[in-house]
């Protein structure tokens, strides 16, 4: 190798402004500019370092992951610089892109029937052989001192912030990150998006739905205890036709990036300095919005 490629590092993602039909200042955080593409760098760099300092791994254990996506994504790309190897598990449901991405990578997968809930399951019975361990992003607090670093990017761009918008996976960028940003933004107050297909979060009501990377078939812990002011219902149409819209002009974000954006303004806020984040790009996603421009047309 001719250039030296020995450390992970992640740099300040810039923040993107909108304004809406009723005023609102949308900012969006740019983090589909990390290094693996997705705001999960944040979090699983200072994972790892945590449960190496804490001892809970070692270098040469191979960590199991349980992800639709990006997650899986961002273990595989941090785990070598800590001489970590990475087994992936993810729903069967999974993009086509995705599962690309991780053929390059050169990682091993195994695609799981029965949703997210079956995947943690076949990820934690691998866990159990010596040297291995479950990187539990659902499940373990760990991960919900994450995010200082975000935060303390955003405060030194925006001066004010009324909400922040964030649909649910795990939910650590919900809890860690509104945390973290309350030091700086103490009257924040948070909104929340769910796919119309699956109300999991106002009646926990679980199944299939469209939204890849949000919505599992679980009332994510994370969640619970968290003051949400909003939960806004988004269909499928709408945010493919806004990650389309938005890719026609310029702006390289993801599905689940668009339902935050269309979240933001069905709010029925108006005047507001909203803090938007960017999950990913859309570029994981092109072949699934392909085929459904293909059969709207």
């Amino acid at each position: 190798m001719n250039i030296d490629l020995s450390e992970f590092k992640i740099n300040k993602t810039p923040i993107a402004e909108f304004i809406d039909k009723n005023n609102n200042h949308l900012f969006v955080k740019e983090e589909s500019k990390n290094p693996s593409g997705s705001i999960k760098d944040r979090v699983f760099l200072y994972g790892l370092k945590k449960l190496l300092s804490d001892g809970k791994i070692e270098p040469g254990y191979t960590l199991e992951i349980a992800s639709s996506g990006n997650a899986a994504i961002s273990l595989a790309t941090i785990a070598p610089f800590f001489d970590l190897k990475v087994k992936v598990y993810m729903p069967s449901s999974t993009s086509s892109e995705r599962r690309t991405i991780m053929n390059v990578m050169q990682i091993e997968a195994h695609y799981i029937e029965g949703g997210m809930t079956k995947t943690i399951e076949e990820a934690k019975k691998e866990a159990e052989k010596p040297n291995n361990f479950y990187f539990d992003q659902f499940f373990d607090p760990i991960f919900l001192g994450a995010h200082e670093d975000t935060a303390k990017e955003i405060s030194e761009e925006l001066s004010n912030i009324d909400y922040i918008v964030s649909g649910v996976g795990t939910g650590i960028t919900i809890n860690a990150l509104s945390s973290k940003l309350k030091k700086y933004y103490p009257n924040l107050k948070i909104i929340a998006y769910e796919p119309d297909e699956a109300h999991f979060l106002s009646e926990h009501q679980f199944g299939p739905h469209s939204l890849e990377g949000v919505g599992p078939n679980f009332y994510p812990p994370n969640v619970q205890g968290i003051n949400i002011e909003k939960i806004v219902s988004i269909t499928k149409n709408e945010a493919y036709d806004m990650a389309i819209e938005l890719f026609k002009h310029g702006h390289d974000y993801g599905i689940t990036t668009a339902a935050n954006i269309v979240a933001a303004t069905k709010s029925g806020l108006a005047n507001k300095n909203i803090l938007v984040i960017n999950y990913d790009s859309i570029q994981k996603y092109l072949n699934v919005l392909n085929k459904y421009v293909t059969e709207k047309n």
